[in-house]
């Protein structure tokens, strides 16, 4: 058996017990589970690291791709909307006659 020295809160020895050789196994065995289970999760993460890397690389790369497909997108959307405008001047102006003023005097008048 060893003894332990157990100190007051003043520092100085007060009491004594005895450790026996199976408390130390005790001990020991717990300490060695806890580093047992530390290397495990070590080692658990090591394995996953390599997925999640080819994960995080393959939402980049789509992220990349939806914002180029958004952007081309606006683009023929900013396009045909200014193409329309066009179209629709164009037709205005189509529907006025000119070099042709129409003034009151040439206008038929109707009889009732």
């Amino acid at each position: 058996m060893l003894r332990v020295e157990q100190s007051s809160k003043e520092g100085r020895p007060e009491i004594y017990s005895l450790v026996t050789t199976t408390d130390l196994a005790l001990l020991a065995t717990l300490m060695h589970d806890a580093i047992s289970h530390l290397m495990n999760a070590i080692d658990k993460a090591a394995r996953v690291r390599e997925p999640i890397d080819r994960i995080a690389s393959a939402l980049e790369e789509t992220a990349a791709a939806v914002k180029s497909a958004l952007a081309a997108q606006a683009e023929r959307t900013a396009r045909r909307e200014a193409k329309s405008r066009r179209s629709a001047v164009m037709g205005v102006l189509a529907l006025k006659p000119r070099g042709h003023h129409r003034s009151r005097h040439s206008t038929p008048k109707l009889k009732v």
